[in-house]
Protein backbone atom coordinates (compact mmCIF):
# COMPACT_ATOMS: atom_id res chain seq x y z
CA UNK A 1 0.00 0.00 0.00
CA UNK A 2 2.87 2.38 0.78
CA UNK A 3 4.09 1.89 -2.81
CA UNK A 4 0.69 3.03 -4.06
CA UNK A 5 0.98 6.27 -2.09
CA UNK A 6 4.60 6.69 -3.20
CA UNK A 7 3.41 6.69 -6.82
CA UNK A 8 0.32 8.85 -6.24
CA UNK A 9 -0.78 11.79 -4.12
CA UNK A 10 2.57 13.58 -4.38
CA UNK A 11 0.99 16.99 -4.99
CA UNK A 12 0.56 19.14 -1.90
CA UNK A 13 -3.06 20.10 -1.27
CA UNK A 14 -1.97 23.41 0.34
CA UNK A 15 0.58 24.88 -2.09
CA UNK A 16 0.28 22.66 -5.19
CA UNK A 17 3.96 21.61 -5.18
CA UNK A 18 4.54 18.18 -6.78
CA UNK A 19 7.33 16.27 -5.04
CA UNK A 20 8.38 13.65 -7.58
CA UNK A 21 10.88 12.21 -5.07
CA UNK A 22 8.38 12.23 -2.20
CA UNK A 23 7.62 9.29 0.03
CA UNK A 24 4.94 8.46 2.54
CA UNK A 25 5.93 7.13 5.95
CA UNK A 26 3.72 4.48 7.54
CA UNK A 27 2.92 3.47 11.12
CA UNK A 28 0.45 0.88 12.34
CA UNK A 29 -1.48 0.22 15.52
CA UNK A 30 -2.54 -3.24 14.43
CA UNK A 31 -6.06 -2.14 13.52
CA UNK A 32 -5.11 0.92 11.44
CA UNK A 33 -2.27 2.09 9.22
CA UNK A 34 -1.40 5.78 9.30
CA UNK A 35 0.38 7.30 6.29
CA UNK A 36 2.13 10.69 6.52
CA UNK A 37 4.05 12.92 4.12
CA UNK A 38 5.55 16.37 4.69
CA UNK A 39 5.65 18.83 1.78
CA UNK A 40 9.25 19.99 1.26
CA UNK A 41 8.03 23.31 -0.15
CA UNK A 42 5.63 24.60 2.51
CA UNK A 43 5.88 22.04 5.35
CA UNK A 44 2.22 21.00 5.16
CA UNK A 45 1.50 17.52 6.50
CA UNK A 46 -0.62 15.20 4.39
CA UNK A 47 -2.15 12.17 6.13
CA UNK A 48 -4.14 9.12 5.12
CA UNK A 49 -5.60 6.44 7.41
CA UNK A 50 -6.43 2.88 6.42
CA UNK A 51 -8.63 0.83 8.77
CA UNK A 52 -7.82 -2.89 8.92
CA UNK A 53 -11.20 -4.36 9.85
Amino acid sequence: MRERYSEADLTCSKCGFTDSDGEWSAKTTGSSVFYRRVCPSCGAIETRTLSLK
